[in-house]
């Protein structure tokens, strides 16, 4: 009887002790996430700049976001306007040193030299949604780190001024 006791008494905290290590013993959580419009701040025709919000899009997770292992994003992106967008590329950045503020301080603009933080290419077609899966070591960090300001830049047709780029139907899948 000692032994069977002694036995289970180790295996508690060896449990414990995997279930934090990627192990797979914490199934992912998927949550939806609310849909989210960017208008753009200014006529864009295969811009050489990445426009970000200045709004840190993961500031309000919870502290748990740093054990996080992976993250996966998905959702459809549909393009609403006067332009001809065709193909967006999407990116996220931890700050936005080296970016230029525009008018309406909710956007800056930063040079299209932004590989290291590319997430996404999405191709559009205006008025219809079209299935997107954000992922990668730059947004899981983002995650981690709980601070995320996303992009976009034009590389396929042009939008104008006003016109928006819906973003929903979104999930967001977390593994630990």
């Amino acid at each position: 009887m000692m032994k069977l006791r002694s036995l289970s008494l180790l295996a508690l905290p060896l449990l414990a002790a995997l279930s934090g290590c990627g192990t797979g013993l914490i199934p992912p959580i998927t949550r939806d996430f609310d849909a989210v419009t960017f208008t753009f701040p200014a006529p864009t025709v295969q811009n050489p700049v990445v426009f970000y919000s200045t709004t840190n899009q993961l500031g309000s997770l919870p502290a748990i976001s740093s054990l996080i292992s992976s993250v996966e994003i998905a959702g459809n992106a549909t393009y609403t306007g006067f332009g001809n967008l065709a193909k967006i590329q999407v990116y996220i950045r931890q700050n936005l040193s080296g970016c230029t503020i525009q008018t309406d301080q909710s956007y800056v603009a930063c040079p299209a030299d932004e590989s290291a933080n590319l997430v996404q290419t999405i191709d559009l077609v205006k008025g219809q949604p079209a299935a997107f899966k954000l992922s990668g070591t730059i947004l899981t960090k983002a995650v981690q780190n709980k601070l995320g300001y996303l992009g976009v830049q034009v590389t396929g047709g042009g939008a104008l001024q006003g016109d928006k780029l819906l973003i929903d139907s979104g999930k967001v899948t977390v593994r630990f």
